[in-house]
């Protein structure tokens, strides 16, 4: 599926009002930056490659706050359609994008594939604005190494019918790249194959081309045998769906009777499309037993923490034994201290008392002397 059947905007001739000024007519009007900021933040935005959305190279250069952004967008009820994005980064006019609009409402064609035909835009740049819209990343396959490992996760014959790649898995979760990142049936058969998340990003044709052939190989042509038939019979219900999942084991049709036309073609699709089921129960199996035995691998560590975390526990508690002997014994020393204390402050005071008898004795005995000598 190139761009032109990427549904960017409504297929039917509907007339849909355009909301004019954009956002930067908008903050300048509500008060929030004034026209020199927004020339200059317009500028940086024309260097900038991929162009940001206006709002947020505004938030990012600390013109405006998020909160103030978000109460605009509400308040004149801005939606981020594939037109307003294009506008707001400054691929197209709003003349050009009126053009557009006009040309989409007479034809129903899709806006993205109207404003290619027009030489408006590039395919690079409508799949920015998608991923803008979409609120998913954009990636040039062609700066990025694929693990040929991941060629295992979907089938080259489904990669290439529905345009997908693998270009990253996790414990958690598989990235996709997509050249049509809309397309939620893909989404949905490839989550309930691998039983994981899938993430998408968008991409261009040209570029999901080549990703393939580095991942999978150049196509190769094998006639009209129904395993490797074209992608773009899809359509045709002679041909099933091929399944997203790679079955490791299953090693090519030998047999020359498969190439034979005849009353049994019917009977030999049947076949191999429960054939492509059952790989795919299989593989989903595989993937169950890999799992469990990681989950094996897991209580195991699991019991073995817990049984480190019960001798530590026992440690503590012979060590908080101790702690407690040495408080109390700690407690008994402070008590005989402060007994002694006492009993040495009643020897202080029966000192003093002696030494005032003493000098009271001292002061009589020699007033006795006195009177003797006199």
């Amino acid at each position: 599926m190139n761009v032109a059947q990427i549904h960017a905007g409504p297929t039917a001739p509907v007339s849909r009002p355009r909301r004019h000024p954009f956002l930067g007519g908008l903050l300048v009007k509500d008060r929030l930056i004034n026209q020199v900021q927004l020339d200059r933040a317009l500028a940086i935005q024309e260097q900038a490659e991929p162009r940001p959305l206006l709002g947020q190279l505004l938030v990012e250069q600390k013109l405006l706050t998020p909160h103030e952004l978000n109460v605009v967008l509400a308040k004149y009820r801005r939606e981020h359609l594939l037109g307003d994005i294009l506008v707001e980064t400054n691929l197209v006019t709003s003349a050009q994008l009126e053009t557009a609009l006009a040309t989409q409402r007479r034809t129903g064609a899709p806006l993205g594939e109207i404003l290619i035909e027009l030489g408006y835009i590039t395919e690079r740049q409508l799949k920015h604005a998608l991923s803008l819209q979409l609120r998913i990343a954009f990636v040039d396959l062609d700066r990025r190494s694929i693990d040929p490992g991941l060629a295992r996760l979907i089938s080259e014959r489904y990669a290439r019918r529905h345009r997908v790649i693998p270009i990253a898995k996790t414990d958690d979760r598989i990235v996709v790249a997509m050249d049509d990142p809309t397309d939620n049936d893909v989404l949905t058969e490839l989550r309930a194959c691998t039983g994981l998340p899938v993430e998408s990003v968008a991409t261009t044709s040209d570029v999901m081309a080549r990703a393939l052939g580095r991942l999978y190989g150049q196509p190769r042509d094998t006639g009209a045998r129904e395993g490797d038939s074209d992608p773009a019979a899809g359509s045709d219900p002679k041909h099933p769906p091929a399944s997203p999942v790679r079955p490791p084991h299953l090693a090519p049709a030998t047999s020359t009777r498969d190439d034979l036309p005849g009353p049994l073609d019917p009977l030999r699709e049947r076949a191999g499309s429960w054939q492509r089921r059952i790989d795919a129960v299989e593989t989903l199996l595989s993937e169950r037993e890999q799992r469990r035995s990681e989950v094996g691998r897991l209580l195991a560590e699991l019991r073995e923490g817990h049984a480190a975390l019960t001798l530590a526990r026992r440690e503590l508690e012979v060590k908080t034994s101790a702690v407690a002997r040495l408080e109390q014994a700690h407690d008994a020393l402070l008590r005989r201290n402060q007994a002694l204390e006492r009993s040495l402050a009643q020897l202080e005071e029966r000192q003093a008392i002696l030494l005032r008898d003493r000098e009271q004795m001292l002061q009589r005995v020699e007033s006795v002397l006195r009177r003797l000598t006199s």
